[in-house]
């Protein structure tokens, strides 16, 4: 019947024009003009790494449309396991169902207000600071976890005056003289220099974070392109910090 026939033109058009647009989009995607990027992260590196690594990308693929969001790790990982993101800071898990890209082995510092005697040191250790007002983070934290430790180990009381779920409020405490506290160098970054003074401290506190990606297929090549944008942008971020605890 000829509505029959009519039918069975338009659906050969449409499919042409699928195969059309999706071959268009396959170019697109492979040279890195256009598509998209889905990318989550924890607080701090949100605030100084991935700003930096994201207009980086931008500026050289401008075409690609990019969604970042801020979440908890634990969101973070889980998203990167149901595959709602592309790419992902997370603190450091042994969760299946993503891959890691790159793993970074932090070094934190002592934070320190600007005006703080202790400023006068290059490095410091537990005695030097077990009569301040300690800040930390939540006791779960693998941050805190180490600390306490290096208090037991000297035979000193560990009593945080204050706790905090992440670094960015506990530097803002740092800057409005409240204490001091131990500090990962992506979240120092944004209050060096502003009322705030990073030291080196002995023992080292090491904190781990996490570059993932869905655990059941290949990175797109967005994300790896931006993977590299990202980690380059810690590397630099990481040696600045370096270089501003070397001023005294």
């Amino acid at each position: 019947p000829y509505c029959s026939s009519c039918c069975y033109l338009l659906l050969d058009s449409i499919g042409r024009i699928l195969s059309s647009t999706t071959r268009a989009s396959n170019r697109s995607t492979m040279d890195l003009t256009a598509g998209s990027l889905r990318i989550a992260s924890l607080v701090g590196p949100s605030l100084t790494v991935i700003p930096q690594a994201l207009a980086a990308f931008s500026e050289r693929y401008p075409g690609v449309r990019t969604s970042f969001q801020t979440r908890s790790s634990g969101t973070v990982r889980d998203w990167a396991m149901a595959d709602v993101l592309d790419i992902g800071i997370a603190e450091s898990h042994t969760d299946l169902g993503y891959q890691v890209l790159h793993e970074f082995d932090l070094e934190c510092y002592m934070a320190l207000p600007s005006d703080h005697n202790l400023t006068k040191r290059a490095d410091l250790g537990v005695q030097d600071i077990s009569r301040e007002r300690l800040l930390s983070l939540s006791p779960e934290h693998s941050t805190s976890t180490q600390l306490r430790e290096a208090f037991a180990a000297n035979s000193l009381k560990f009593a945080p005056t204050v706790e905090t779920y992440i670094f960015g409020p506990l530097c803002g405490l740092v800057t409005a003289g409240a204490g001091v506290g131990l500090v990962d160098p992506l979240s120092a970054a944004n209050y060096i220099g502003r009322g705030m003074t990073i030291r080196r401290f002995r023992p080292a506190i090491r904190f781990q974070l996490m570059m993932i990606a869905p655990g059941y297929r290949q990175p797109s090549r967005h994300a790896k392109e931006f993977a590299g944008f990202l980690k380059s942008s810690v590397d630099a971020t990481v040696a600045s910090c370096e270089r501003m605890r070397l001023l005294r």
